[in-house]
Order: C-alpha cells, then sequence, then structure tokens
C-alpha cells in the first residue's frame, strides 16, 4: 500500500513501514514491537510520535508546534498533537509514570530479568537499563509476561534467541494449524498462496528475529494479513467470505443452500445450476401476459405460470367525440382489450335549418367525421359563361360581386404577361403600342452597334469573323469582331512571350536554361516555338566556400564566397574555422572574422605576461611553456600550504564513530633560508610553518557499546592554512 509518501507491507511477521523521510519502521505482530531505522545513505531525522531521532532522549515528546512535554508529565496532549483531522483522540489512562530506580524499586523486575534464562542478553539489554523503562510503565509493572516480552523482543533484535516460554508460564497462544517458535526470521516472508508478490527485504535494512507462529508441517498460509495455515492445494480459490478452496470443490454459497459455487480452475470460480424438473417458459404467448414464478414440492427450484398483467397495456381508453359512444373488444392474441368509437344518432342535437338567398340551394349532410345531419346554403349554376381574354390580360371579379353565386368578371391588362422577342446580332427589338390591344407589335430592325466588341487575352488578337460577316444571319451587313491566337510563344512557366525575346533562369543544381521565342510556328498550339539551351556553370568553389548565385537576372552564373576560414597548421594539417572562432598558431592568434563579402582570416602576433623566476621559485614553483610553447609561465608543484582531508575514526573511552569522520588538517610546504649578513658576520635563518588561521567546533556522533547509546563528540578543525611565523 503506497499513499501520502508513505509504503506499507505486510511480510506475515511484522509490517514494514517505509516514510516520505526515508526512517523505516519494523512492526512486530507477536510482540507490538516497533524497530526505527534510518538510512545509511542520507540523513534522515524523523519528527512525531516516534520522537526526533538525535541520541537525546529529552527532546522526544515534541509537540507539532515545536514545544516538548517534559518527562514527569502526562504524555497525552503530546499523542493527541500528532493526530490527523479525521482519527479520534487518545483515551484512557496512561501508561507512562514519572519514576525511576531511584525512586522506586526496581528489585522485581532485577530479579526477573536476571534470571540465568535471559543472561545471553545482558551484555546487550542490560537489566538496570531495561528496569528504568519497566519502572515507567504500568503494564510492565502489572503484568510481568507483557514486560519479558518487551525484554525479549530488545534481546532478539541483537539476534539472541531465547526460549523462556512454558504451557504454564507466559504461554503463546496459536491457532490449532501453527505452532509456537521463540524465534523466527521475520524479514524472510513465510510461504503463502500468494509467494511471488513480496520476495525477500534487503538483509542490510532488515535483519531482525521475532517470536511467532508458524504454520505447520504440510500447510502454508492463506494470505500475508491473516494468520490461517491451510494445506497447499486449498490455495487454488477463496470465497466470498474469505474461505479457501481446493480444486473442484463446490460449496454453498447462500443460507438457503440453493445457490453453490465450485471452483473450476486456480482463481476460477463458477456458479453450480440445479437441475430443476421440466423447462420453464421465458415468455407468454400473448400480448400482455407475464412469467409468474410459483413455489413447487423442492424448495430450491420455482414453476411458472402465466398471468394478465393490464398494466403492460399500451395507452388507456379513448374519450368519443360529442355524437360518439366508447365499444370494447377482445382479441385471441392479446389480454389487452381495445377500443373504437362508432356513431351514435341518439345523441344529436336538433340541427338549425339556415334561410337561403334567391341564388342559392339549400342542402343537407354529414360533415366530415360527424355522425349528426347539417344544412347549408350553395350556389346554384350561373347563366352568363366567363369571358376569354387577350394575350397579356388576366381574368379578375368585380369587388362588388364577389360575394355572389354567380359574380361578374372583367379581363384586366398586365404587360408582364406579354411574350418576349429574340432579335439576332446586328439587330435591335421595336415596339409599337394600340389602344386595342394589350401587348405591343414587336419587330427587329438593324443596329449594328448592337454587337459587343470582344476583349482578348495577352496571347490573342482581334480581327473580323469572316464567317459571320459572310453568313445568311448577317442580314444587315454589320462587322463582327473575334479573338483569334497573336503570333507569340505561350508557356506555363514563362507566360506570354514576343518573337526574338530571351529569358534567362538558373535552376538549383547550377544549370542555366535560357529560353528564346523563335518565328517558327508550332502546328500542334498554333504558337511560335520556344527554343531552351542550358549551360552548366562549371564552378569549383574551395572547401571553405560556397556558390552565390548570380544577383543579375541576365547572368547565368554566380560566383564563390568565403563562409569559413581554411587554415593549414605548421604540421601540414587543414581545418576549417566558422566566423567568429579564434585559435593560437605559429606563435601568433588568428581569428575568422565575418565581412559583408564573406569571412576573412586575420592575425595577430602573441604577447607574453611577464614572469619572475626568482618569485617562483620563492614558492616552490617551476617555470613551464605556456600558449603552447610561445610563453613561460610559472607552475606551482601542489605542495603549497592548504587545507587536505583525512579520514579517521574518532574513539573516547568505549564509545567510537561507526564509520570513519573526514577531518580537516593543514599540510604542505612553507619557505625557509640560510643568509649570509656581513653586518653581522654571520648567517641569519628564518623558517615559516604550515599552519592553521582559525579554528571551528564541529559535532560528531559517537556510538557507546557499554549502553548501547550515541553521544555527541566535539572536535576542533582549521577555517583555513596559511604559512607563519612559528
Amino acid at each position: 500500500v503506497s499513499r501520502y509518501g508513505f509504503q506499507i507491507e505486510d511480510t506475515g511477521h511484522m509490517y514494514i513501514v517505509r516514510t516520505p523521510s526515508r526512517i523505516q519502521i519494523q512492526w512486530l505482530h507477536s510482540s507490538g514491537l516497533m524497530i526505527l531505522e534510518t538510512s545509511k545513505a542520507s540523513k534522515a531525522q524523523g519528527r512525531g510520535l516516534c520522537g526526533i531521532c538525535d541520541g537525546d532522549a529529552a527532546n522526544d515528546l515534541t509537540l507539532k508546534d515545536g514545544s516538548v512535554i517534559g518527562e514527569a508529565r502526562d504524555p497525552a496532549p503530546f499523542l493527541d498533537s500528532w493526530q490527523i483531522a479525521s482519527s479520534l483522540t487518545s483515551e484512557g489512562q496512561a501508561r507512562f509514570r514519572p519514576d525511576s530506580c531511584a525512586t522506586a524499586d526496581c528489585s522485581p523486575c532485577l530479579r526477573m530479568v536476571s534470571n540465568l534464562t535471559f543472561s545471553a542478553c545482558h551484555r546487550f539489554v542490560s537489566p538496570e537499563s531495561f528496569c528504568e523503562l519497566w519502572i515507567q510503565d504500568t503494564q510492565y509493572v502489572q503484568q510481568p509476561c507483557v514486560a519479558l516480552t518487551a525484554y525479549v523482543a530488545m534481546c532478539l533484535k541483537f539476534h539472541v534467541c531465547i526460549e523462556w516460554r512454558r504451557s504454564d508460564y507466559c504461554p503463546f497462544l496459536c491457532s490449532s494449524d501453527s505452532t509456537y517458535q521463540a524465534c523466527v526470521a521475520v524479514c524472510e516472508p513465510p510461504e503463502t498462496c500468494q509467494d511471488g508478490l513480496l520476495g525477500p527485504l534487503d538483509p542490510e535494512q532488515c535483519q531482525a528475529l521475532a517470536e511467532g507462529c508458524v504454520c505447520s508441517e504440510g500447510t502454508i498460509l492463506h494470505r500475508r494479513h491473516s494468520a490461517l495455515c491451510i494445506p497447499e492445494d486449498k490455495c487454488a480459490c477463496t470465497d466470498s467470505a474469505g474461505v479457501p478452496r481446493a480444486l473442484g470443490e463446490t460449496w454453498n454459497s447462500s443460507l438457503s443452500g440453493c445457490c453453490q459455487h465450485r471452483c473450476q480452475a486456480p482463481d476460477t470460480i463458477v456458479p453450480v445450476h440445479r437441475d430443476c424438473p421440466g423447462p420453464r417458459p421465458e415468455s407468454c404467448p400473448r400480448f400482455g401476459e407475464v412469467v409468474l414464478l410459483q413455489p413447487t414440492e423442492d424448495p430450491c427450484c420455482l414453476g411458472s405460470v402465466c398471468v394478465c398483467n393490464q398494466t403492460l397495456c399500451e395507452g388507456l381508453a379513448p374519450t368519443c367525440r360529442p355524437g360518439h359512444r366508447l365499444l370494447t373488444h377482445f382479441q385471441e392474441d392479446s389480454c389487452c382489450p381495445g377500443y373504437s368509437c362508432e356513431c351514435d344518432p341518439d345523441q344529436c342535437e336538433p340541427a338549425l335549418v339556415p334561410s337561403c338567398r334567391q341564388d342559392q340551394v339549400l342542402l343537407a349532410g354529414r360533415l366530415g367525421a360527424s355522425c349528426c345531419t347539417s344544412y347549408s346554403c350553395a350556389c346554384g349554376e350561373c347563366p352568363a359563361p366567363i369571358p376569354d381574354c387577350q394575350e397579356g390580360e388576366v381574368l379578375t371579379v368585380q369587388e362588388n360581386s364577389t360575394e355572389l353565386c354567380c359574380p361578374l368578371y372583367q379581363c384586366v391588362c398586365e404587360s408582364s404577361r406579354c411574350p418576349h422577342a429574340q432579335c439576332g446580332l446586328g439587330t435591335s427589338l421595336v415596339e409599337v403600342w394600340s389602344p386595342d390591344r394589350c401587348c405591343p407589335y414587336k419587330s427587329c430592325e438593324c443596329d449594328c452597334d448592337a454587337i459587343p466588341v470582344p476583349r482578348c487575352h495577352l496571347w490573342e488578337k482581334s480581327q473580323l469573323d469572316e464567317a459571320f460577316m459572310g453568313s445568311e444571319e448577317n442580314v444587315c451587313g454589320c462587322a463582327k469582331y473575334e479573338c483569334v491566337k497573336a503570333p507569340v510563344c505561350l508557356s506555363r512557366e514563362l507566360g506570354v512571350m514576343q518573337p526574338g525575346q530571351t529569358v534567362v533562369e538558373l535552376s538549383a543544381d547550377g544549370v542555366c536554361h535560357t529560353s528564346r521565342c523563335t518565328d517558327v510556328l508550332d502546328p500542334l498550339t498554333s504558337f511560335y516555338q520556344i527554343n531552351t539551351t542550358s549551360v552548366l556553370c562549371d564552378v569549383h568553389c574551395e572547401a571553405n566556400q560556397e556558390y552565390e548565385h548570380p544577383r543579375d537576372l541576365a547572368a547565368c552564373c554566380g560566383s564563390c564566397r568565403n563562409v569559413s576560414c581554411l587554415f593549414t597548421f605548421p604540421n601540414g594539417t587543414t581545418s576549417l574555422f566558422l566566423p567568429g572562432a579564434s585559435w593560437i598558431a605559429d606563435c601568433a592568434r588568428h581569428h575568422c572574422g565575418g565581412t559583408p563579402l564573406g569571412a576573412v582570416l586575420v592575425r595577430s602576433p602573441i604577447s607574453c605576461p611577464p614572469l619572475n623566476e626568482t618569485e617562483c621559485a620563492k614558492v616552490g614553483g617551476s617555470v613551464v611553456p605556456s600558449l603552447e610553447g610561445c610563453c613561460r609561465t610559472c607552475k606551482e608543484d601542489g605542495r603549497s600550504c592548504k587545507k587536505v582531508t583525512i579520514r579517521m575514526t574518532i574513539r573516547k573511552n568505549d564509545c567510537r564513530s561507526n564509520t570513519p569522520v573526514n577531518l580537516v588538517s593543514c599540510d604542505g610546504r612553507c619557505p625557509s633560508a640560510s643568509i649570509y649578513n656581513h653586518n653581522i658576520n654571520t648567517y641569519a635563518r628564518f623558517c615559516k610553518c604550515c599552519r592553521e588561521v582559525g579554528l571551528q567546533r564541529r559535532s560528531v556522533q559517537l556510538f557507546c557499546a557499554t549502553n548501547a547509546t550515541w553521544v555527541p563528540y566535539t572536535v576542533q578543525e582549521p577555517t583555513d592554512c596559511a604559512c607563519q611565523w612559528s
């Protein structure tokens, strides 16, 4: 299980909790003992219910706000401060008692722990240190078995195995399918039905022993989180109640025993169907019927019968219109009734007979789906015929006669209804109106200006349409022009070219194409032909150059342009340098500069820095060449006075550091000389030592084997080193 950065695993003997602060907690199932370990590769420091892991017991009861509860106070506020919002606060009597062996009697504890049975553990967990914990815990004082369980759990941490329980003294209760063992390797997961899900733990992180119950021979754990030991063949399946089942086993999965399941294959459970007598219909023959289950002589088998359920019938009885009555009828293939409405003359009210005009007649009949007779007035046959209208006229009714059975008609002229006339090229339409006609007389007269003049394309020219001039259509002898192909060259890429025109193109592969429009006619296209010649621009550029196309469109080939600098070193090798690069060769600086005309190589001599060979010798250095042998410089031998790191193990009495500690020291050469002084007629001698400039304190944790505790130890380290007078 992993959540909020915590990882929790159940090995079968204990819970392993890995925290985000790199602290590992081992919570043993048998004794409830918790073992806290930190990673050696990180400086992990825990906080919370487990205290602060810094070797100082005085700050272990640190609240969430940073305040510390004293050892003599009730730890309940400490427990409550670390509760999360969704959990309960601590309740009950506190187990902590502010006592010690100096203020209370620890002799019962000493007699109990000093027993010869526990002597092998005394050098790891002394009776005196354990009794200090015993007197502070109410449960330990009141229940000796609980106290001895805690003591043995501490011994098992040091791999000291003690067999101290008896059937009549602090027995360890195990189920009937498991046996008690005094020492169990909790880091080796026991064999379960789910082997392979969790392998052996890291031996560097987990080497603990614990008391526990192990499965008897021939059985294994069902699950790591349960204490159920079963034969291995029971691992095939696990039912819904968590009970293990063997392959092929069948069991009741309901209280009545009518529902059964079987383990068909590993991790595969299938239902077992009972064989009930007689087939049971799944549907009924008539619409609206449903299958109703009913008990039979066998309580696990049900019979069926078809019953009518009119709630499944579609719709309700309709409401009939006035003058109709509702009829109900049934069909053989449905138990739902059908409805229909039929006429009922007895429900009709007396009809009103209207009074008709002189030009109308009285009619009697039924309107639509009505069952009742109704009366109305209708028009008879009109004596006057309807007039025939001329071309362009429309038949209308006079306003004052629209309500009469025989209205008065008249013809009204609408010029938009007159037919349209179409005249040929070179003529135009002429209309003559007459007061006796709705539409005018139309005729076509000559009009050469009505012929449109065409707009030709660039590759076309305008000329007289000879075919139209000699046709019968040209009754007026008008001139008509048309667009024909002009004497030009036409290309999809180059467009329209006049004869003699030349276009130059340079392709990406360096080939120059020259296209020239000739005066030779192409019979397929009726345009002049285009002659194209190609010339390869055979311009060879150096390694530091690239080909540049000509800027003049009329030019064919381009030229080479420097894009980098080509340099030959004294040893004969050649290299390319991009603009902006600088290097040293032949005791000169070279720079590849970029200009509008291309890359240019610039050379400048090297200026060597001043060198004092005497000062170089004083500091223990030596003169060596630099800048590729063009100059000389002073190089120290690395033995000058400076800080160095030494790894050593610190020991203080019986306490020592677990691993070697890196300590800083001063080491190196310092100047010394013996110079003759003629004023005193002797040699003047001086000597400087490599020593510390300042000191700083540093704390190191030491482990004391006597009481198995960590104590801080302070050492001094130099902050810096220099050559000074001794």
